[in-house]
């Protein structure tokens, strides 16, 4: 396996992020939250992987993405440049998470708004998309995510920033993970980028997009 080239800044800013994605609608996500309560250490204490999914309403999902990747603010006032409950490489927070429920279209999160922008890949797509995740363990009736980053985005700013991507889609999903366990939701990643099920989905190729992983989450 090749050594991943190491990650160098680029002195530029583009003050815009480059849509890798085409949209067929969009809607609002909820906003009104209970925050659970119970502490951190417990949570790290009681969190497992478990395998027993069932469906998630819009409200859950929101729930989740409010808070561990919403856009809570700019640094320096600049666009491009973000506050998140996470940390970002750079600020930049350029990965995205793209929402599968079964037997419906696909979305992607827009963290700046909170909203959901539905892609206009077919049902069957999405279906098919499920039924390969279903190889690693069976998703049952849980919401499949999938992370993914504009490559000519993060590219303006960073050389070889594939390591970068990759490491913050792990803080993502650690702390997905976390709260997901908070809000007694079962969690757990899937080992695979997601690279064939993205390019499907996106209808687009890896000069485009940088695949960076998956999850599956549902109602216990």
């Amino acid at each position: 396996m090749p050594k991943p080239k190491e990650p160098s800044i680029m002195a530029t800013s583009r003050n815009q992020l480059e849509k890798f994605y085409c949209e067929a609608d969009s809607f609002d996500l909820p906003r009104n939250f209970t925050c659970p309560n119970i502490d951190l250490f417990d949570v790290l204490e009681q969190r497992s992987s478990r395998r027993e999914y069932h469906a998630m309403n819009t409200h859950d999902i929101s729930t989740l993405l409010w808070f561990t990747q919403r856009h809570t603010g700019n640094i320096s006032d600049l666009i491009d440049r973000v506050k998140t409950p996470v940390p970002t490489a750079g600020g930049l927070a350029s990965v995205r998470t793209i929402v599968m429920q079964p037997s419906e279209q696909a979305w992607i999160y827009e963290p700046q708004n909170h909203r959901a922008i539905t892609l206009p890949a077919s049902i069957d797509v999405c279906n098919s998309i499920r039924k390969l995740a279903n190889k690693f363990f069976n998703i049952g009736d849980g919401t499949l995510l999938l992370f993914v980053a504009s490559r000519p985005f993060i590219s303006e700013y960073y050389e070889n920033p594939e390591t970068l991507v990759l490491r913050e889609a792990g803080v993502i999903l650690g702390t997905q993970a976390l709260v997901a366990e908070a809000l007694d939701f079962s969690f757990c990643p899937l080992g695979t980028t997601a690279k064939d099920w993205l390019l499907s989905l996106l209808g687009c190729g890896e000069e485009t997009i940088i695949p960076v992983g998956a999850s599956v989450i549902g109602r216990r």
